[in-house]
Order: structure tokens, then sequence, then C-alpha cells
């Protein structure tokens, strides 16, 4: 059993950072999650010194969203990105967090022209080499088809290769406006001969072609319009999540996948 101390909040604390209030309410304060009716968890990191990260594991029904998920985002004072369905939960919380100060903004995958909707183009914040990496490495794992076989990893290791060249020369190279996924689709298609004209490289010219199009055919979806519309450019200033107190909704439909990555 966890060893309990009292703070000077008037909270027993367990050892694995979780808290309970000493009475029959555990609301505590505004950085504390609730995770039951008379439990509460810090989130301050400084405090537990570990790491604040929640699993909530349900099947569906099990009112995982109205219990747990919307009283929090309505009681924490942290900001918040939040993946939506439909806009179930910003349509429950968006009153209490323009009540509290929040600026809100919206990623919406199916109502681009809503108002209120940002733009996220991924290139606009790379800032190293190792940016780019992770931005490829994130594309690659998210659009492999689900299959039964082993996945070919010399084929995977050459799509990262081609795919984090062309968006390197696209992101150094190219005008600003091109510089978003529709600007490095438009440089693979231009096929291997422009490729290795431009980037120096020691695949062969017959890998350097299969790789081209399958980075092709799993950027695909950034050709349907709206989601070309939303990477084109960039309104959505993560640095201020930093700073601000903004809340951010990402709303993605549950039957669609096109924009997994």
């Amino acid at each position: 059993m966890a060893h309990k101390k009292k703070n000077n909040k008037g909270y027993k604390i367990n050892t694995n950072g979780t808290v309970r209030k000493a009475g029959n309410s555990a609301k505590g304060d505004n950085s504390d999650m609730l995770l039951a009716k008379n439990i509460c968890y810090s989130t301050d990191v400084s405090f537990t010194k570990r790491n604040s990260n929640v699993l909530m594991v349900g099947p569906g029904g099990q009112r995982k969203t109205q219990q747990f998920i919307v009283p929090n985002i309505k009681k924490l004072d942290n900001n918040f990105i939040i993946i939506d369905v439909h806009k179930n939960i910003y349509n429950k919380t968006i009153d209490s967090l323009k009540k509290r100060g929040y600026e809100v903004e919206i990623l919406d995958y199916e109502n681009v022209h809503d108002s209120g909707n940002v733009n996220y183009n991924p290139l606009a914040h790379v800032l190293s080499f190792n940016d780019i990496y992770a931005l490829v490495d994130t594309i690659i794992s998210t659009t492999e088809p689900i299959t039964w076989e082993t996945p070919d990893i010399g084929f995977n290791e050459a799509d990262k290769c081609v795919l984090i060249a062309a968006i390197q020369y696209v992101y150094t190279k190219e005008e600003i406006y091109n510089r978003n996924l529709a600007g490095v689709i438009k440089f693979m298609e231009l096929g291997e001969d422009n490729f290795i004209e431009k980037i120096e490289t020691d695949m062969s010219p017959e890998i350097i072609r299969h790789a081209l199009m399958s980075c092709c055919v799993r950027l695909a979806p950034i050709s349907i319009p709206q989601v070309a519309k939303m990477t084109s450019d960039d309104t959505l200033n993560l640095e201020t999540y930093k700073t601000e107190k903004k809340a951010l909704f990402i709303n993605l439909s549950p039957c669609d996948n096109y924009a997994n990555f």
C-alpha cells in the first residue's frame, strides 16, 4: 500500500502522485485531475516528480467522455489539445472554456470552411533536420497498410530516405507558398530523373522510382481538396500554447482514416 502524507493543502498524497482530499469531496485545485468522486490526481509534475499521463480503457457506452473527459476539461486550467469526433466534446465544453478566458481553435477535417477553423502545415514547424525526420517517421508509420504480412523494412527505409530528401529540398529550395505537403508531392511526381538531378544520392534509379511512387500513394490524401486547403499554410501557432490560455479541438470522422498522419 502506498505511503500517505499530508501537505499544506490538506490533501492526503500517495507516493504515486494520486491525491485524496480529506473530506467527502475531491475537487482539489485547478491543477488536479478528477479520477473519481473523491479522488484527484495532481498534474503538477514539479510537485509529484513524475509524469501525469492517465490511460482510460473501457468499452463504448460506459460514459468515459461524460464522466471523465468533459468534467476535467471544465475544471483544469491546463492548455488542451483534444481529439474530438463530430464535435461531441466541443459542444459540451465550449461555453465553459470561453467563460474561463480560453482562446478556442478548431482543426476540423470535416467542415473546412467553418469559421474559427485553423490550418496546420507541418513544414511550418520544422526547425531542424530532426524535425523532418520525426515528421517522416510519423507519416511512414501511420500510412503503413494493414496486412498480415511482415512489412518490408528495406522498402520502408527507402521510402523514408526519399521522403526526407524531398521534404528537405522543398523546405530549403522552393518558394514559401510551395513549402507544404502538396509541394512535396508535386516535387516527387516529377519522377526519378528530376530527383537525381536535384538531390545527391547513392540509391539506384529503380529504388528511387519505387520509393517515389510509394510516397506519393502514402500522401495521396493531401490531394483531397479540404486536406490540401488545411495544410497549404499555417495559422496554428503551437508555440503560443506554452504561454497563452488556449484549447485546440481536432475534429476527425471515425469512419475516415485519410488524416491519420
